[in-house]
């Protein structure tokens, strides 16, 4: 198994919802960033637009619930499943701050 799973992304908060609680206590808060760049691949420019969900858990998403709808944030964190058995991937926050 390979350890390397690290996503640095910035973009737009498109959708917040309430801070939540897990039945261990945890706080967890889901979100979805637009993001929308210029990139370079073999040698051409191209748009990359996409919306991804977020996941973040205990203080972090303490932190994250004071961000609204329109802010511009950076996150790194890395991938996962949503859930046990579902192939949705999440993006789970490991940082958030305003850009």
């Amino acid at each position: 198994m390979t350890s390397c799973n690290r996503i640095v992304l910035c973009g737009r908060i498109s959708e917040i919802t309430p801070l939540r609680y897990t039945p261990a206590g945890v706080s967890a808060l889901d979100l979805v960033i637009a993001h929308d760049s210029e990139q370079w691949e073999a040698g051409f420019k191209r748009r990359a637009v996409c919306e991804v969900p977020l996941l973040a858990m205990a203080e972090t998403a303490i932190q994250a619930a004071r961000f609204k709808v329109g802010d511009v944030v950076g996150v790194e964190g890395f991938l996962a499943r949503r859930g046990r058995q579902g192939m949705r991937l999440v993006l789970h926050v490991k940082r958030i701050e305003l850009i």
